[in-house]
């Protein structure tokens, strides 16, 4: 099990598409494989993001809450702010942290964005949305602060 460290809270966390899980069940493996068929030539683009939970777990068994935070009790979390595209590759991804976050009581905001993609936030100043999103952002900041 990782070990607790003293942390300083943030008073308010952004989540862009969380897909929280690092477990990467054979369902979730399907699902990025068959997705990134479509989007790449090569299935090494979906090896590749496998490879990033890899990376950060960094050989902690992905079970461990305090690495998986689906997995962890999270009361009395500073509250949370989750934005995705409606076309997003891992929307359901962040369904399941945003489901469990609030069965523990934190105050979850789900911002869902019509015909966006992945990391919509990136396109501020050439899409709507993107700009929408990161003002909602702005807003709940200043709400916090």
């Amino acid at each position: 099990m990782a070990s607790k460290q003293s942390v300083v809270v943030p008073m308010y966390r952004r989540l862009t598409v969380p897909a929280a899980d690092l477990c990467w069940t054979a369902r979730d493996r399907r699902l990025l494989m068959d997705a990134w068929d479509v989007l790449s030539p090569s299935p090494a683009t979906a090896i590749a993001s496998m490879s990033l939970a890899s990376g950060f777990l960094a050989g902690a068994d992905p079970t461990d809450p305090m690495v998986n935070a689906p997995r962890a009790e999270l009361t009395d979390l500073e509250p949370v702010f989750i934005q995705a595209g409606d076309q997003e590759l891992l929307l359901d991804g962040a369904r399941g942290p945003a489901a469990h976050l609030e069965k523990c009581g934190v105050d979850v905001r789900r911002d869902v964005f019509a015909e966006m993609q992945h990391s919509v936030q990136m396109m501020a100043g050439r899409a709507p949305e993107a700009d929408d999103a990161n003002a909602r952002l702005a807003d709940r900041l200043r709400l916090a602060a």
